[in-house]
């Protein structure tokens, strides 16, 4: 049920970015041939007006083909028409003998088809926003709300007390809890300011980030508040004891563990020692022997700490929480690509519809018991952060994607006529290539994490 669900969340996603490109090519009065979802051949199709509308087997990926102006379809006779094989050909043939090139996408204007291919991130942006809407209408706003302060600090000093809300760290303006954690991280170096707000009113507090260093034992492993895993390090005791994202921890030698906190403190206290780990796995209890390793590790201590309590707001507030939302996730993925290509990040963090398909089913498990509530809620978040993804890989100039389509375009806006269909041909060709190969080691390193 889990997998289905995924699916399912997967193919909103993808038919949303679809429909994006289809109603807009409609309303520029191109005409769409083929509307699908999935890949491969057909399971489900039907034809309505100009348009064969499909259900394929291979349910990642989607495609929106519209009419070409291929000058080979036009020279066709009816009886060629007829003994074409492929239905997106002979179905092409049939709307070209209809229609001419008037319904073709590239004999519209530049404008309408830059809308046309823009259209599919946008929608992804817009389901991004309406979801937002949703899950923070009902959830609340993380707010960065001060939960406690050490009275000898520097931000102590400067007036910074439990309750306040802090709104900028270091010029950048923050909304959500999750936008600090994110900003704090980025200012571990030098001494900056932080602004903050207490019953209406805006002060300001010098932060003075303090290095810690220990020798402690760790596993490697990323964990959220309820001791589920939420990352690996590579090379790591967690990785080499095969235990896998969104595993929870509910055991550790025989004791009960409920939190990140009881599991961080029993590896800590761990001496190096096997430990024995009872993991729920996709509704499954599994156990795992972990030997923890003994690592430098570095953090930095900023004089308080907030909660993240979550907080309803107005309907109004909500809205505007709900752009913020989609914000939020643009800048981070964004944020994400640049550690990748810089290589702060390694690549083996990408994931690929198997990977993300297991990743959701896992999450949809570990919620399971609090209830179809929080199923539906993680559900929301994750669709949130996956809709916005999609919307922000599409517009990356690659050829082959939109965004590189988009470059193309914008080449023929400044040289006042479209690159040769030679040279875009080659161009979208190398692209694919690109595309095909990153998507087969992703693919290959999503089965490998799965056993």
């Amino acid at each position: 049920m889990s997998i289905f669900l995924a699916v399912i969340l997967l193919g909103l996603i993808i038919l949303f970015h679809e429909f994006g490109h289809f109603i807009v090519a409609k309303a520029n009065g191109v005409c769409v041939v083929e509307f699908s979802i999935g890949f491969g051949p057909r399971l489900f199709s039907f034809r309505k007006g100009d348009t064969d509308y499909c259900l394929k087997m291979l349910p990642f990926g989607g495609s929106c083909r519209m009419l070409s102006s291929d000058e080979e379809l036009y020279e066709l006779d009816e009886e060629q028409k007829e003994r074409k094989g492929h239905e997106f050909e002979k179905q092409s043939a049939k709307l070209i003998s209809k229609y001419g090139k008037a319904a073709a996408f590239e004999t519209k204007s530049l404008p309408a088809r830059i809308a046309v291919i823009a259209a599919g991130p946008l929608y992804n942006f817009i389901l991004a926003f309406f979801m937002s809407v949703l899950m923070l209408g009902f959830m609340g706003v993380d707010t960065p709300k001060v939960s406690s302060v050490e009275t000898k600090s520097v931000v102590y000093e400067s007036g910074l007390r439990e309750g306040d809300i802090i709104t900028d760290v270091a010029g950048t303006g923050i909304v959500f809890d999750r936008e600090l954690t994110r900003e704090l991280q980025k200012h571990t170096s030098a001494p900056f300011e932080i602004t903050y707000k207490r019953d209406g009113v805006t002060y300001t507090a010098d932060v003075n980030p303090i290095e810690k260093r220990e020798n402690l034992y760790k596993i490697g492993a990323a964990l959220g508040d309820d001791a589920t895993i939420s990352g690996i390090e590579d090379d790591s005791p967690a990785q080499k004891a095969k235990l896998k994202v969104n595993d929870k921890i509910i055991m550790i030698n025989g004791e009960n563990v409920s939190s990140s906190k009881e599991v961080i403190e029993k590896i800590k206290s761990s001496e190096g020692k096997e430990l024995t780990f009872k993991v729920e796995r996709g509704g499954n209890i599994s156990d795992i022997s972990v030997t923890p390793g003994k690592t430098d590790t570095v953090s930095y201590d900023m004089g308080f700490s907030t909660s993240g309590e979550r907080v309803k707001v107005s309907p109004w507030e909500t809205i505007l929480y709900g752009l913020r939302e989609v914000w939020y996730w643009i800048t981070t993925i964004i944020d994400l690509l640049g550690r990748m290509v810089t290589g702060r990040l390694s690549l083996s963090n990408l994931s690929g519809p198997v990977g993300t398909v297991s990743a959701i089913s896992n999450v949809i498990d570990a919620s399971s018991s609090d209830g179809a509530f929080f199923v539906l809620m993680n559900l929301i978040y994750i669709g949130i952060m996956l809709s916005a993804n999609l919307g922000v890989m599409n517009l990356l100039p690659i050829p082959g994607l939109d965004g590189g389509r988009l470059i193309l375009y914008a080449v023929e806006a400044v040289t006042g006529r479209p690159v040769p269909k030679e040279k875009e041909g080659i161009i979208n060709f190398i692209g694919f290539i690109f595309l095909m190969l990153l998507t087969v080691i992703v693919l290959v390193k999503d089965i490998i994490r799965l056993f």
